[in-house]
């Protein structure tokens, strides 16, 4: 277990209750289940807030730098 992947998913799970979202999944945690995967993205956290649905993912360097970043996010933002 990478100690500063965990940091970067408890820092956004943090960022969900700041914002007003309850968590339903996460990765790398105790008490909830991992969320599944959207299509072929590896999703980190989801949350919920009344009828609303937040999906989080953490990103790299390497990630911030690939050019199919656009294509992950308007997939995952059409879900």
């Amino acid at each position: 277990m990478n100690t500063s992947e965990r940091k970067a998913i408890d820092l956004l799970v943090n960022e969900f209750w700041r914002l007003g979202y309850f968590t339903l999944s996460r990765k790398l945690g105790t008490y909830l289940p991992e969320p599944s995967n959207i299509g072929r993205i590896s999703v980190d956290v989801i949350g919920r807030q009344r009828e609303k649905y937040a999906i989080g993912i953490t990103l790299t360097k390497e990630d911030i730098f690939n050019p199919d970043l656009i294509e992950k996010i308007n997939y995952l933002a059409s879900r």
